[in-house]
């Protein structure tokens, strides 16, 4: 293997069977996992919003875009583009997936957008997007043979003093007041990789077109940005909201149309167009409402504006050239052990890993000693042809379970 990304040398310092499985023999699991999907649809909405609004669609799909509704240029409001995205990605409701999950999903990250940019309006420093995407391939040679280090970096920004910054933009189920979460920034792979890359970028002239010039001072900053997922669900409502909520149709600040319906052996109420769930109560004509997924969106979005840093943290890390240059030592370590395992087939588990941040995919495969392989590849998992397979994997592979 001569290409590797953040996520490859992550896996291969993590577990080299896991990286075997992964990069070597490319069988990755079918079934997405809540949190990859949930990390890339967050990354894709912060991606249109980092978009300049009227500019030229840089992601055009044509005349059915739903970033541009056809027309080659993005509308004057981002969140029309944001809406439609989002409708398009929860259209149709997995078999895994009953549809109230899967609308509670899509609320969940279109009340989580709409809350992000309220938060940071209000921040004192902004920061202006230059490059809204950066996909990369930097050459590393090591003992005469040429490596590829790729990757795509989410956005390149600028602050008031123009000063420069990768932003990152990551998810996490984990409290951002856990101190083990930001623990491991200083040595973190993927930012390092993406200092590298934007450096060797900009040496060469190839961010001129973004304005930034090899005589700038070097790129050394990192802003990342991360979003708490909200871990609250939809609930029932207590009497005493019930009666308010059925007399004016106002829920958290939202107002609400609510319609009476019935039949011979049940009655309930539709509430914009989404029928709610009913569940009596101990007296007669007594019952309690379950918020719809609008109804916990109205919730949502005010327990965001009441604790914001609750749900989202913004940080500033910095990588010294000191820093840089001991990650290459190590990245030319790794890249000649992973080389010579590879070669030779000599590959090692590392049980301690199984767990550690996620569940690793390939536990099953392991513990059960099943062969893998591009010609033996388990049930539930896939062969992913190398000229299809886009490996920088970042916008997700780094969220937390």
């Amino acid at each position: 293997m001569n290409k590797y990304s953040a996520s490859s040398i992550s896996a291969f310092k993590a577990c080299p069977i896991r990286y075997r499985n992964a990069y070597v023999y490319r069988i990755r699991q079918i079934e997405e996992t809540d949190s990859k999907r949930q990390g890339h649809v967050w990354h894709k909405l912060q991606e249109i919003m980092g978009l300049k609004s009227c500019g030229k669609c840089i992601h055009c799909e044509g005349e059915h875009c739903v970033f541009c509704n056809g027309t080659g240029i993005l509308p004057e409001n981002l969140l029309e583009s944001v809406t439609n995205y989002i409708n398009r990605e929860y259209a149709e409701v997995p078999e895994n997936k009953t549809r109230e999950d899967w609308l509670i999903e899509r609320t969940i990250l279109l009340s989580s957008i709409l809350g992000c940019l309220w938060y940071y309006q209000q921040h004192p420093t902004t920061y202006e997007v230059v490059v809204p995407e950066l996909k990369f391939n930097i050459p590393i040679i090591i003992g005469g043979k040429t490596f590829t280090i790729q990757g795509k970096i989410d956005q390149i920004v600028k602050d008031n003093y123009n000063n420069y910054y990768v932003r990152e933009f990551k998810s996490t189920s984990k409290s951002l007041d856990d101190e083990t979460y930001w623990s491991h920034l200083n040595l973190d792979t993927q930012i390092t990789i993406y200092l590298v890359a934007v450096q060797h970028l900009q040496m060469n002239g190839d961010l001129k077109q973004y304005g930034i010039t090899p005589q700038h001072q070097l790129i050394s900053q990192i802003l990342y940005n991360v979003w708490h997922k909200p871990q609250i669900r939809p609930k029932k409502l207590t009497q005493s909201d019930n009666k308010k909520f059925v007399e004016n149709g106002e829920y958290f600040g939202q107002k609400f149309k609510i319609e009476a319906w019935s039949s011979d052996s049940e009655q309930g109420f539709i509430i914009d167009g989404e029928r709610a769930i009913i569940e009596p109560g101990a007296k007669e004509g007594m019952y309690a409402i379950y918020e719809t997924p609008q109804m916990f969106g109205a919730r949502l979005i005010q327990d965001i504006v009441e604790r914001p840093t609750f749900y989202y943290r913004q940080v500033e890390l910095t990588r010294t050239t000191k820093d840089l240059q001991k990650f290459l030592n190590e990245l030319t370590n790794i890249i000649e052990l992973s080389t010579f395992m590879e070669k030779h087939d000599i590959w090692f588990s590392n049980e301690q890993q199984c767990y550690a941040k996620f569940k690793c995919e390939y536990i099953n495969v392991c513990a059960n000693h099943l062969e893998i392989g591009p010609d033996n590849v388990p049930n539930g998992f896939k062969y992913i042809k190398e000229e299809n397979k886009n490996d920088s994997e970042n916008a997700t592979t780094q969220n937390n379970t």
